[in-house]
Parts: structure tokens; sequence; C-alpha cells
């Protein structure tokens, strides 16, 4: 339902609006709600905010995702916490998002890393030559 408020124009009449048409007596979203009153039911204008909270939790206890990358500082005490989590004694679901994200990163920049030396080349006199292990001069 975001993604229209998105678009350039909505963004740039929005930003236009008085503030009172953005927020009034407390309510946000005003001018938004009142023109669409009439077309939605007043229980959906006027419920409270809710928030998309992915299920994370219970993507690493199906199996969706890995639960704990090899590359962190204490992989034993991670692999405990996923344990305790994957089994309803602890819920530990950002923490274990957060160490996936982290082995997600770290592989990429160890993988860019060694990408980049190997296609690294060093200056003989007058002449570019390319490291031995440079793939695409073959």
């Amino acid at each position: 339902m975001r993604c229209p408020f998105l678009d350039i124009e909505v963004v740039d009449f929005s930003r236009r609006l008085p503030m009172d048409f953005k927020l009034r007596k407390g309510k946000t979203k005003y001018l938004l709600k009142e023109a669409a009153r009439g077309l939605l039911p007043s229980s959906i204008i006027d419920r409270p905010k809710k928030g998309f909270g992915a299920p994370v939790g219970d993507w690493f206890r199906e199996g969706a995702l890995s639960s704990v990358p090899q590359s962190l500082p204490s992989p034993a005490k991670a692999a405990r916490l996923a344990d305790e989590h994957n089994n309803g004694q602890r819920n530990v679901r950002m923490f274990l998002w957060n160490t996936l994200v982290y082995g997600a990163w770290k592989s990429t920049t160890q993988r860019e890393a060694a990408e980049t030396s190997a296609k690294t080349a060093t200056c003989s006199g007058d002449k570019i030559v390319a490291s031995a292990t440079d793939s695409s001069s073959r």
C-alpha cells in the first residue's frame, strides 16, 4: 500500500501541503484520511497504526534461514542461542537476524577484497602486468 505514496509527484505534493493538512488535533495523515472517508470504512481509517514485522523467528525455526554464520567471534555461544530459540526456550530472533546479516556482509566483503586483490595490476617499467590470478587476461 505504501508504493503509491512514494511516487515523486505525490511526495512533492505532500511536502507543499500546510502542516495542518497533515496533522490536526494530534491525528496524523489528516487530509489523506478525510479523502478516504466514504471510500473506506471508519474502522480502517481510524484504526491504530500497525507495524509490519517479518516473521524472522519462525523462518529460523522452520529452517528457511540458516541460523549461525561460523565467522562470528563466538560461534559456539551463537549456536547455543540459536538452539534455545529453535526449541522455544528463548526468543532471540533479532540476534539471529543480526548475525545472519553480519555473516552475509562479512562474506561479501571478503569475497570482494579477494577479487580486488586478484585483479590488482603491478607496474613493470612502462608496462602494466596483471597478476597471475587475473582470469580476465586469459
